[in-house]
């Protein structure tokens, strides 16, 4: 095997480094036991609502077997049949991250780029997507580099038959997918065009599954509207916005507070730039055209695309960091002894991942303390309203504490105030529109909670700080069940 025509048979320094970089990419998991992943719960979830569906509970629930973005419950229900569920949870974003790692490198082997620029291409794995738990989205980047590596072979007849396995595999994975494949695969057509008869011949395998997308796409449009949610395409800000440099980083990583992503930015922009300078002689032969168009491509779509559409929030920015995979692997590395490369790349990634790992621990330690205590409280089957007041974390951005909830339902089978059956984009949905007499959206908004909204519970799991829990405790149709930790259990009283 080449990477960076660098041969592994005979060289085993480079494959031991490779091997080294896909244990490093892991680190983070080690060190705690509830993985930063915001969505996760939820998919968890969804797996506990198939596993009842499939016993015969079936008055609330339906199960769709043929809807797109189901690929990845096959991997979550495989590891919940062999780890506990929180367990099974972190192991499926283990894989899912070893998956986008293993992809890199493999994209990297098989378009011959530099080794060196591959260590600081896995940085971007830790993405914003990978922290809100999209984890239908993420399971879609390894197709898509065989989709990439395989469309731009010349089509026969063998060839296209491996492309229409390839557009229901990325169809499985997420609609968007596939669609930012059928797009990517017509501008490679213009770009490479030759005839009328050689591009619909080109475009034409993706027709099958194009005909099925449109079909649900309808389908999920009227259960998206039906249910209540905002299907409208919107754009919050303007591409001159987008290029400022919060969005930017937040765009390329998006996970962590403090300095380090800024760090990791500015090193990967002044490599690439080094990359330019140093090889600006030779620098079109050495750059892989396919690789940087296909950046250009996918930086085009976080510039220009809505922010959200369908309720599918980041629409636009969950794409940038595989712009940036992709444009590391299209330049040529640094002219700088091959070993300094090495050192460079790996101590950037490894720094990287021990500034991760404690964000990571210290979130746990500090910000979920009372978690595992209230879950273990609680009892089955009980109805569980979820509210985080504290929303924003001191060491991760986003919302990661947004679904934590629905660990009722995955652990004790709770009827929760929230879930993604409503969203009828997995592979549980609601049979007909839930009718909700609390609150809407206190998932999101906890401060809009209503006495009333209470009452329509057995238990309340609420994230707050000391005021909040002393204003809980003061309440008389609350009472504490645990009382230490940022995450405390309350039994609601019914008078």
């Amino acid at each position: 095997m080449k990477i960076g025509k660098i041969s592994l048979k005979n060289n085993i320094k480079p494959k031991i480094l490779v091997i080294a970089s896909l244990f490093l990419i892991l680190l983070p998991f080690f060190f705690v036991t509830y993985a930063p992943s915001t969505d996760l719960p939820q998919h968890l979830s969804q797996i506990y609502l198939l596993t009842e569906t499939i016993k015969g509970n079936t008055e609330l629930y339906s199960i769709n077997w043929y809807a797109p973005n189901n690929l990845i419950y096959i991997l979550i229900a495989v590891s919940s049949l062999i780890f506990p569920p929180v367990l099974a949870g972190k192991i499926v974003l283990m894989i899912i991250v070893l998956l986008w790692g293993g992809s890199i490198f493999f994209l990297a082997r098989k378009r011959n780029r530099p080794l060196a620029n591959v260590f600081l291409a896995l940085i971007f794995i830790y993405n914003l997507s990978l922290y809100w738990g999209f984890l239908n989205f993420l399971i879609g980047w390894p197709i898509f580099v065989f989709w990439i590596i395989h469309t731009s072979k010349p089509l026969n007849k063998k060839n296209w038959f491996i492309t229409v396995a390839l557009s229901l595999l990325l169809y499985g994975s997420h609609a968007l997918w596939f669609l930012i494949a059928c797009m990517w695969l017509f501008f490679y057509s213009i770009f490479h065009w030759k005839n009328w008869k050689s591009f619909i011949y080109r475009l034409s395998p993706v027709v099958p599954i194009g005909i099925i997308a449109t079909i649900w796409y309808h389908f999920l449009s009227s259960a998206r509207e039906a249910g209540g949610f905002d299907i409208a395409p919107h754009w919050f800000y303007s591409p001159l916005k987008r290029l400022s440099a919060d969005y930017f980083i937040d765009s390329m990583l998006g996970g962590l507070r403090g300095e380090i992503e800024i760090i990791m930015v500015i090193a990967v922009v002044v490599w690439i730039l080094l990359s330019i300078i140093t090889n600006y002689r030779h620098l079109k032969e050495k750059t892989d055209l396919l690789l940087l168009l296909s950046a250009v491509f996918f930086s085009l779509i976080m510039l220009f695309a809505p922010d959200k559409y369908m309720n599918t929030i980041y629409f636009s920015q969950r794409w940038f960091p595989i712009a940036l995979i992709f444009f590391l692997l299209s330049f040529p590395a640094p002219v700088i002894r091959k070993r300094l490369l090495y050192i460079i790349t790996l101590f950037l990634l490894t720094l990287f991942l021990i500034s991760t790992t404690l964000s990571w621990y210290d979130y746990q330690k500090e910000e979920l303390s009372g978690l595992s205590e209230s879950l273990k409280a609680l009892p089955e089957n009980q109805r569980v309203l979820g509210l985080d007041f504290i929303k924003d974390s001191r060491y991760l951005k986003g919302r990661p504490f947004l679904q934590l909830f629905a660990y009722t339902q995955v652990l004790k089978g709770a009827d929760i105030n929230f879930s993604f059956a409503r969203h009828a984009s997995g592979i549980i949905q609601f049979k007909k529109p839930r009718a909700i007499p609390w609150t809407p959206g206190l998932e999101w908004f906890a401060e809009r909670v209503k006495k009333q909204d209470f009452l329509y519970f057995d238990y309340v799991l609420i994230n707050g700080n000391e005021d909040i829990h002393l204003l809980s405790i003061s309440m008389d149709y609350l009472e504490p069940v645990t009382l230490q930790g940022r995450w405390r259990l309350y039994k609601v009283i019914q008078k």
